[in-house]
């Protein structure tokens, strides 16, 4: 594991034209966008399809809490509040809005604490967590990377979501992982060779690796 990281470190600090981004300006205190960007950026072009979406939804103040986001998508429709008509993930989007609302999760922070809890809390709120997250994986179409997804984007820093971008940087590292979590734990313990965060180190992975020619 740590000759993994090491190796991705190394890697990093590799390419002349590897950036490290900024740190991400998240959350965007806006639950609409970010269920919105949870849900639609599995298997769609970011930049062009997600993006200009989330940005949309912004604009919706109504959206801004779950219960407002699932009243605006349900009076509105999809075509109007996200632009998107496809019912799989709008359908999605609701399953997400309507568990978040049961867990009474209206805003990022809420989203954060039940995601990840209080570490100062101990053993209980981890066997919390741990419920809370399988609930979220019981949504049809929701997997660890989302999970991990959300994770950031209610502002969590030490989790990367690890798609076909970072799974292809690792092989053209030269780093073999038997699956998804052990990949976590390699850009996680890579992220603090290089004095970055996790998330901060993922983005800018799936920044270098979405430039032509780099992907497969």
């Amino acid at each position: 594991m740590t000759n993994g990281a090491e190796r991705v470190a190394g890697f990093v600090r590799g390419p002349d034209d590897f950036e490290m981004v900024e740190d991400l300006a998240l959350p965007y205190n806006h639950m609409g966008a970010t269920i919105t960007d949870a849900v639609l950026q599995a298997g769609l072009r970011y930049e062009t399809v997600v993006w200009p979406r989330v940005q949309h939804v912004m604009t919706i103040p109504a959206a801004a809490t779950t219960s407002g986001f699932l009243a605006v998508l349900r009076e509105r429709g999809g075509e109007e509040v996200v632009h998107w008509t496809h019912p799989v993930k709008l359908g999605r989007m609701e399953a997400v809005a309507e568990l978040f609302i049961a867990e009474c999760i209206e805003t990022e922070p809420d989203l954060r604490t039940w995601l990840c809890g209080d570490r100062a809390a101990g053993d209980g709120a981890d066997a919390a967590c741990s419920a809370n997250i399988t609930k979220l994986a019981a949504v049809h179409g929701i997997g660890p990377k989302t999970i991990d997804y959300f994770r950031i984007l209610c502002g969590v820093q030490d989790t990367a979501a690890i798609d076909t971008h970072l799974t292809r940087f690792l092989e053209q590292a030269g780093v073999n992982v038997s699956g998804y979590e052990q990949a976590r734990a390699v850009i996680a313990g890579a992220a603090a060779e290089l004095g970055v965060s996790a998330a901060r180190l993922d983005h800018s992975i799936w920044t270098y690796m979405s430039k032509a020619g780099r992907t497969w």
